[in-house]
Parts: structure tokens; sequence; C-alpha cells
């Protein structure tokens, strides 16, 4: 299956967690459950179908999300299909699509959201990320900063 360009928008299933690669990378993998309707043309009724996918994001993308999102939070999301082959348990071969996130956003269908623009950290930022390793606890909203910039921002 050839890679290729994805949108989806569904709820948060499998709560953000952030692991680092052995290069220090940030990576961040939740699930994303996404609702299908579609009328059974037998019957007449509509039937709900739920697709769930995986979803890894990588770097500063993968921190945001784990600072912002928790599990049942409806998001939006642009990635990456890719197919990961495995080895399942029963000794066969096996493959799983992934979402490899390029853009994820708040859906303010149901919701609304604020918006705190982060410091740039650079590659020599010295911070090192500080956030949520799979908490249960509920999240305080972070403080607003007001930013500078030399220039206009857009």
């Amino acid at each position: 299956m050839p890679e290729s360009s994805t949108t989806i928008v569904g709820n948060i299933t499998k709560q953000p967690e952030v692991h680092f690669a052995n290069s220090g990378i940030a990576m961040c993998s939740f699930s994303v459950a996404v609702n299908k309707s579609k009328k059974n043309r037998d019957t007449g009724e509509w039937e709900k179908e739920v697709h769930f996918f995986d979803v890894i994001s990588f770097g500063q993308l993968a921190q945001n999300v784990a600072n912002t999102f928790q599990q049942g939070n409806r998001v939006i999301l642009t990635g990456e299909l890719q197919v990961r082959k495995y080895q399942g348990q029963d000794g066969t071969e096996k493959n799983k699509v992934e979402i490899l996130a390029e853009e994820v956003g708040a859906s303010i269908n149901w919701a609304t959201a604020s918006i705190t623009r982060n410091e740039f950290q650079g590659e020599q930022g010295g911070n090192k990320y500080a956030g949520n390793q799979h908490t249960t606890a509920p999240r305080t909203a972070p403080q607003a900063t007001t930013p500078t910039f030399d220039e206009e921002p857009f």
C-alpha cells in the first residue's frame, strides 16, 4: 500500500503517551476512533461504523499533543499513512496501518479551545521536555504568556 496523506476527525481513545527514542526525540502515540454512519440499503436504517487508528507524532508536535489532549478529546489530524509489518503472537506476518501525524488540532464543533503559543526552544534550547508521560491527573490550563516578535508573525 503506498503512503498517502489523510485527514481524520475523531475522538482520542487512548491517552497520549510520550516516549523518547535513543536519539532523544519525543514520540507520542495515541489512538483515535472515527465514527461513520451509512444507510443500509436493505433496511433503510442508518448504521454506525467505528474505525480505530493508531497515531504517532514526533518532536515538538509530540510534546504539544501530550500537553494538550487527553482521552475523549475530539481532534482533527492530518498525516501520512504508514503500513508496518510485524509478527503476530501466532507467528503469522501481520500488517498494521498507522498515521504519522503532521498536524493535530482540536475540533471546536462541540467544544471551545484556547491557544497558547510556545516559545521556540530550538535545537540548543536547553529545556528538557517535562510534559505528560501518561498521567491520569487532570491537567491545569497553562499560564498565558504574551509572545514578543521581532517582526509580524503572519
